[in-house]
């Protein structure tokens, strides 16, 4: 139920005097009682008219009580100046209607309340552009994380990863750090040890020596006169008495031509 009660063609004639609740005398023809049409305990609007004093009448809302007087809750207009009117003796009549007040305030009110619709329909007009202009920026961004995460997947997976390898490649890359960067390294820069066992060199070795002008340069220091000889050492892992006989030769070293011409040890100890 509405705060306020509303229904049709309810008027009735009223002979009441005084300010306070008045007593209703029935229906005017064409008319229903207001005990009829107004649900107990129900408010509403009430306009009275003075038909012998003409020059009284009375606007506001009230409700029925329980002998279905008109008890006046609050007054809108009156002949009065607003306040409740003391009405005399003679003939008035009773309706159920809304005053000009009523009506003015409502409109009012729905003027203000399109005015806010109107706020709120171009603030969603805003926010809706602003969204869009979220959406395209979130598509940039997903866009960007896209390309890092194909720019991610194609660098080198985390070391120990990798699968095992037993010999080096000549093929083969090590990545090094240099300076603030990286750099990859090729194996045949490397000294590194091939499937068949072997330790490869593609450059001239230089043990001690980092420019060996020779295959094979062993450079103790840089001293000539003997006082830091090199040694060079060859070294078995059998004990000699055990396994080598007295004055045998323990190692030597083999020299071998390109052609055969020339093979076999050159120095023995």
């Amino acid at each position: 139920m509405p705060s306020l009660f509303f229904a049709d063609l309810v008027r009735e004639r009223c002979t009441g005097t005084g300010s306070g609740a008045l007593v209703l005398g029935g229906a005017l023809p064409g008319h229903r009682a207001f005990g009829a049409a107004v649900p107990g305990g129900a408010s509403f609007h009430y306009a009275i008219a003075g038909v012998t004093h003409a020059g009284e009448w009375e606007t506001g809302t009230g409700h029925l009580d329980a002998e279905g007087r008109l008890v006046r809750d609050v007054v809108a207009a009156s002949s009065n100046g607003g306040a409740a009117v003391a009405f005399a003796g003679g003939i008035k009549t009773v309706a159920l209607t809304a005053g000009a007040g009523w009506f003015s305030a409502a409109d009012t009110a729905l003027a203000g309340a399109a005015a806010g619709v109107a706020a709120n329909a171009a603030g969603l007009a805003a926010l809706g552009t602003t969204v869009t202009a979220q959406g395209t920026a979130l598509a940039a961004t997903q866009a960007a994380v896209a390309g890092h995460d194909g720019a991610i997947a194609g660098k080198q997976p985390v070391s120990t990863g990798h699968s095992s390898a037993s010999a080096v490649e000549a093929a083969d890359s090590v990545t090094v750090r240099r300076g603030s960067g990286w750099v990859n390294v090729p194996a045949s820069a490397l000294v590194h040890q091939r499937s068949g066992g072997g330790f490869v060199c593609a450059g001239n070795l230089g043990v001690g020596e980092e420019a060996p002008g020779q295959r094979l340069v062993v450079k103790g220091s840089s001293a000539v006169d003997g006082s830091a000889p090199v040694v060079i050492e060859i070294a078995d892992t059998q004990a000699g008495t055990v396994g080598w006989s007295a004055n045998a030769a323990f190692a030597a070293l083999n020299f071998r031509s390109a052609d055969g011409s020339v093979s076999g040890a050159g120095v023995r100890a």
